[in-house]
């Protein structure tokens, strides 16, 4: 569904040669047209930036910025990137376009909307060919900032097969430029950053502007979690916690699905690291890490195109060349999607892979990147694959330290419970009082649980721990004291509570599953 304003440009000519022909997509800035450049006789798609300004001198700033970062996607010549063509502002509707090739096919977010998820090998591949792409922009200095399933587009070729291209090239940051005082983005307008937070780093939810190729990274990372589980790995609350500087635990992989081969899960878990510099430090690093996990989507390629070293790779790119590399030239990065996995290996409570289909069914699969993440039809709007998260902001300082005291304050009460609940235990028993003895066994029976999960960082289930703890109280006046003693049992009994509840504490926080990615 388009607007009014979309449609009024349906049969214009921008620049005095792009004819408009019909609106194919829309986003945060814009529109995205088919048009025809009549020049060349070619079809293309053009984005209209349709950014508001307050004043003049805003729109002006606007526009220089528009004005360099298309010079920068235009210096990109790689087959896993979107090209594109030219760009100018038209003199008569005051509007700023961006001319790109037209690509048919459709984006990662739709395909994961169609199917839910994807098998290994071909999510290796693809994440395989979208980090080639990526590496392409750093090592000219380009930071993509926002990868996500909308801005990988899987290229139909007329012979059925997939190319991978990463779209939105045009906001990025210039990892060379360490004196700029502002971020390069088109859609900076009102503090807003380019990023979606269900995809970003949490160098890029803090704020920070001195951004590393790992920011990208960390956000294939997320795509390749989505690819495999149809979830995105974090939610609101996780989301704020990275934004904190608090890690946030993943779950296993091959818990959720198994057959994930152990290797592509240490790489996701990997580039997914809380810091910066425990990821892989670019996405050079990534395609050689995820090389020898590609399946038989990716066997088409030229073997050993992608095993050699980054640094070898980047030696053959020159800033301000074309990037095309002499391994890019031998593998064009076309593959064929993989077959169906035989009905009898299929796992009764495993979704089977469906293969993206053979040709586009209609017309209206005929797509133009997706610049500004612009809904590519209505039939895809899914907003579980699509939707981003709203935006997170970082608490203060005061409000961090007021947390972490109040924290510090509970844990501190709770070891003094479980301290003033053993030594009443032990006064009623040496006092021969039964009913405060009683009590202190079913308090110390609580209060051991509630420490231990306090202690975990309530990671783990405390109702699993207060399980343990009751079953080991009730095992040890069963068949402990008549052996040891009254006084031997009354000793060790917080010791032997606080085992089996910080033991159940740590088997539920490895297999507990968040209600945020069911």
């Amino acid at each position: 569904m388009t607007t009014g304003f979309e449609r009024l440009l349906t049969g214009h000519r921008l620049g005095d040669r792009y004819r408009i022909d019909e609106v194919i997509g829309r986003g945060g800035m814009g529109a995205v047209y088919r048009a025809t450049d009549e020049r060349l006789d070619r079809a293309v798609a053009v984005k209209v930036v349709t950014v508001a300004a307050p004043d003049a001198e805003a729109r002006a700033r606007v526009r220089a910025r528009f004005h360099r970062e298309a010079r920068a996607a235009a210096r990109l010549q790689h087959p896993n990137v979107v090209v594109v063509h030219d760009f100018g502002t038209d003199a008569r509707l005051d509007l700023d376009y961006l001319v790109m090739e037209l690509l048919r096919g459709e984006d990662l977010a739709a395909r994961l909307a169609a199917v839910g998820r994807l098998d290994a090998g071909f999510t290796a591949d693809i994440l395989f060919h979208a980090a080639r792409g990526l590496a392409a922009g750093h090592a000219v200095g380009l930071i993509h900032r926002d990868i996500k399933p909308g801005n990988l587009f899987l290229e139909r070729t007329p012979a059925g097969a997939l190319r991978v291209r990463v779209l939105d090239f045009g906001i990025v940051q210039w990892a060379a430029e360490e004196n700029e005082a502002t971020v390069t983005q088109l859609t900076l307008v009102g503090g807003r950053g380019p990023h979606s937070p269900a995809y970003a780093a949490p160098e890029q939810l803090r704020g920070e502007t001195k951004l590393t190729p790992a920011c990208d990274v960390f956000s294939l990372g997320v795509t390749g979690y989505q690819m495999l589980t149809g979830t995105r790995p974090f939610g609101e609350p996780e989301l704020q916690r990275l934004a904190s500087g608090v890690p946030v635990p993943l779950p296993s992989l091959r818990t959720l699905v198994p057959g994930v081969p152990e290797g592509l899960e240490w790489l996701l878990r990997t580039a997914m690291a809380s810091h910066p510099a425990d990821r892989f430090p670019d996405a050079a690093a990534l395609a050689d890490a995820l090389a020898p996990l590609r399946g038989a989507a990716g066997a088409a390629g030229a073997p050993g195109a992608a095993t050699r070293a980054p640094a070898e790779r980047r030696a053959e790119i020159r800033v301000g060349e074309p990037v095309r590399t002499p391994a890019v030239e031998q593998d064009e990065t076309w593959y064929a999607p993989p077959p169906p996995r035989p009905a009898a290996a299929t796992r009764p409570a495993e979704r089977p892979f469906a293969p993206p289909p053979a040709a586009p069914a209609r017309e209206s699969t005929l797509f133009a990147p997706d610049y500004g993440a612009y809904a590519p039809a209505p039939a895809y709007a899914d907003p579980r694959a699509m939707a981003a998260a709203p935006a997170v902001a970082r608490p203060g300082l005061v409000r961090r330290a007021a947390s972490a005291m109040w924290q510090l304050t509970l844990t501190l009460a709770s070891a003094a419970a479980v301290a003033g609940l053993w030594y009443w235990l032990r006064e009623a028993q040496l006092r021969e009082l039964s009913e405060p003895f009683y009590a202190a066994v079913v308090g110390l029976t609580l209060a051991v649980p509630w420490f231990a999960h306090r202690l975990s960082g309530r990671r783990g289930s405390y109702w699993w721990a207060l399980i343990g703890s009751t079953a080991v109280t009730a095992a040890a006046f069963r068949f402990f004291q008549p052996l040891a003693g009254p006084e031997a049992t009354t000793a060790v009994l917080p010791l032997a509570q606080l085992a089996a509840a910080g033991w159940l504490l740590r088997l539920t926080r490895r297999r507990r599953r968040d209600p945020e990615h069911e």
